[in-house]
């Protein structure tokens, strides 16, 4: 009777083994996939979270993220603020034509049309 605690003890445990394997291939194969199955919400549908991310990018560039971008690459703050940018238009591109939702918020965050992102602030462009 001695012998059989021990081997059904060691049953036990390989189970465990067994479901916590599992579990862990389980969450890394759903981490993979969120990885790399798109993330969009097709051709005409907005991707979920945009708007959120975008603002908090805006908050990051008013707070100098643009300028902390410099410090660590000449291109840092061009780059910065021109991927930006182009997240709002593929974000307005996706709406239907007439739909004035992008623009306003487009205008209303980045206020784009007639400022040229330079190093030490935006400046007007020449008229």
């Amino acid at each position: 009777m001695s012998e059989r605690a021990p081997t059904a003890t060691r049953h036990v445990l390989r189970r465990v083994r067994v479901v916590l394997a599992v579990l862990v291939s389980c969450c890394a194969l759903v981490g993979a996939v969120r990885l790399v199955a798109p993330a969009t919400g097709g051709i005409d549908g907005e991707p979920a979270g945009v708007r959120g991310q975008l603002a908090f990018i805006r908050g990051a560039l008013d707070d100098g993220a643009g300028e902390a971008a410099q410090q660590q690459f000449p291109e840092g703050y061009f780059f910065l603020h021109a991927l930006y940018g182009l997240s709002w238009v593929e974000l307005g591109m996706r709406e239907p034509a007439g739909a004035a939702r992008t623009r306003r918020s487009g205008r209303r965050g980045g206020r784009w049309g007639g400022w040229t992102p330079t190093p030490g602030g935006p400046r007007s462009a020449p008229n």
